[in-house]
């Protein structure tokens, strides 16, 4: 819950490590906190995040799976054959922002049966969360939330950026002032329906929130 950049990222070549190389090093000139130190690379077993959950990038492991639909009731979670990634952390309060692309399986099997996944080539789905960064201050969060912008400017250029569903309405606008208004809507939102649960719940009950 929050204010989230999503994005999809999809390569036609033959060398995924070779392009999200290009991309870390645009990351290394942008004003990121952190940024992997190379592209890491997982196969079988160690990209399945269920099988690797002491790895570091266990997260960027958990976004490389995807869900795929078995019937209208029931999905199934698959996790990629092999992956590259790297991890690139905004600042402060903000959730980190993990590039890869990932091949996975034509088929699994579920009750039975082969289900096609629907997945082909080397592709990658995630998001990143900015709007917590917004408790350090709007300053911060302005600065975060371009900063995964301007990465996913530089993946178009590449020609790897398939989607950018930005909740903030700041990609291919860049306008700080209505992102600046709309972080302060969605924080005032989660606090009033943070309010109203509490308030629902009654005394001697809490709610957890990330938000300050």
């Amino acid at each position: 819950m929050g204010l989230t950049i999503s994005y999809t990222l999809k390569y036609k070549g033959d060398d995924p490590a070779e392009v999200l190389e290009a991309l870390r090093q645009k990351a290394l000139d942008l004003p990121f906190a952190e940024v992997s130190p190379r592209v890491e690379y997982f196969k079988g077993a160690t990209a399945d995040h269920h099988l690797s959950n002491d790895s570091e990038y266990g997260w960027a492991l958990c976004q490389a799976s995807v869900f795929v639909n078995v019937s209208e009731m029931v999905s199934t979670v698959v996790a990629p054959k092999e992956v590259y990634l790297f991890s690139a952390w905004p600042g402060e309060e903000c959730e980190e922002a993990n590039f890869g692309l990932a091949k996975y399986p034509a088929t699994v099997e579920y009750g039975g049966k082969k289900v096609s996944t629907k997945q082909r080539g080397w592709v990658w789905y995630s998001f990143c969360k900015t709007q917590y960064a917004s408790n350090v201050s709007l300053e911060h969060f302005l600065k975060c939330h371009w900063t995964v912008c301007a990465l996913l400017k530089e993946a178009e250029k590449l020609g790897i950026l398939a989607e950018v569903n930005d909740e903030g309405d700041f990609w291919g606008k860049w306008d700080y002032a209505a992102l600046s208004k709309e972080v302060v809507t969605w924080n005032d939102n989660i606090r009033g329906m943070l309010h109203q649960i509490t308030s629902s719940l009654g005394e001697g009950f809490g709610v957890i929130s990330s938000l300050k």
